[in-house]
């Protein structure tokens, strides 16, 4: 079974008894979670779906892992940042290696807490940060028997999704989908390096998506 397919059972089978459990007779209907708290968690799952506006690269699922943390108000509105890391995504034969790509992005995060304490939590968040590409490149792109180098290039970009939390008291499960698109920039910065110019193109229009679950704790 691919990364994905496990992340999406997870998704699902995390969301499917958050309901069943919150449409329980024996389990109290609220509003939710009406009182402020910081939440924390860690994450493991896929990178998949890798696609660029112009260069053709293979977009094969990969591990991604990370950490997120955040303050609701009032349970409902807050702010979050996330930062995930992808060892490997996105290979192109200019590359001398599977390039690396992380993102550290700044989000306004929406909840929905339903059950009693607001133990049930689907959201939505979204916002901008930077996505950063680590790779390895041939001096001469031309020549795979060539030295190589390694080039670190960040661009700005954004990112939209959307998961499921369950809590039992102060602990519990995240579940996450989410999709990154780097900002365009076709003008690589001086000086115009092969290599260098290269990873920054690739980095330029990047997108994909990211999907995790893990444990989350809130306080």
């Amino acid at each position: 079974m691919r990364p994905i397919d496990l992340v999406m059972a997870a998704v699902l089978t995390v969301a499917m008894s958050g309901i069943a459990a919150a449409q329980s007779p024996t389990a109290p209907v609220t509003t939710g979670e009406t009182r402020s708290s910081w939440l924390a968690s860690g994450f493991v799952g896929s990178s998949f779906g890798t696609s660029h506006e112009v260069i053709a690269l293979d977009s094969g699922g990969s591990l991604d892992y990370g950490g997120q943390i955040a303050f609701l108000f009032r349970g409902n509105i807050g702010a979050e940042f996330l930062a995930d890391f992808a060892p490997n995504a996105g290979d192109n034969a200019a590359f001398a290696s599977e390039p690396k790509v992380n993102s550290y992005m700044g989000n306004i995060v929406a909840a929905f807490p339903l059950g009693a304490a607001g133990r049930y939590q689907p959201y939505m968040s979204g916002g901008a940060g930077i996505i950063q590409l680590n790779v390895d490149l041939f001096d001469d792109i031309n020549d795979p028997a060539s030295n190589t180098f390694r080039s670190n290039n960040s661009q700005g970009g954004g990112n939209l999704g959307g998961g499921f939390m369950a809590f039992a008291d102060h602990f519990g499960v995240r579940a996450d989908v989410r999709y990154y698109k780097a900002f365009s920039d076709n003008n690589p910065p001086a000086p115009f390096i092969g290599g260098e110019t290269i990873s920054h193109l690739v980095l330029s229009g990047l997108g994909f998506w990211r999907g995790n679950v893990g444990l989350a704790i809130r306080w």
